[in-house]
């Protein structure tokens, strides 16, 4: 019984680790953590000041969300996606480059109260794609 018990146990373990592992290594999950790394840097450099090195991330941000335009979330790969669905993914993608180079002109004049704004823009369209298009997979 206890070797059934173990045997199933591990049998469970194995495929949870292995969906998890299909799910998690996708290209689109990849910019994401490239996306959540340097957001951190560049809060953590705004905060010190070192706007010219926020920049950087920023340029890193956006490289990520434009490469992320061409690869489709989990959710939208499914059999009952719209056209509409991945031209809003499009759009909030587009939208969020477009905030991110407002951020860039805003470090480069060391503009703090849009420096705020924009950084509060992010979380928002962060939160509005996440709760759109992240789904467990």
């Amino acid at each position: 019984m206890l070797k059934q018990w173990l045997v199933g146990f591990a049998l469970v373990l194995s495929f949870s680790v292995y969906g998890h592992g299909v799910c998690g290594s996708t290209e689109l999950h990849a910019y994401m953590i490239g996306i959540k790394d340097d957001l951190k840097s560049l809060s953590m450099n705004v905060k010190s000041g070192d706007h010219s090195s926020a920049e950087k991330y920023a340029d890193n941000v956006i490289l990520h969300l434009t490469k992320s335009r061409e690869v489709l979330p989990y959710s939208l790969t499914l059999e009952n996606d719209t056209a509409a669905e991945k031209e809003l993914y499009i759009a909030l993608i587009d939208e969020s480059i477009l905030v991110f180079n407002n951020l860039k002109v805003a470090l480069k004049t060391s503009n703090s109260g849009d420096i705020r704004r924009l950084f509060g823009e992010i979380g928002s369209l962060r939160n509005k794609g996440h709760r759109q298009f992240k789904r467990a997979c």
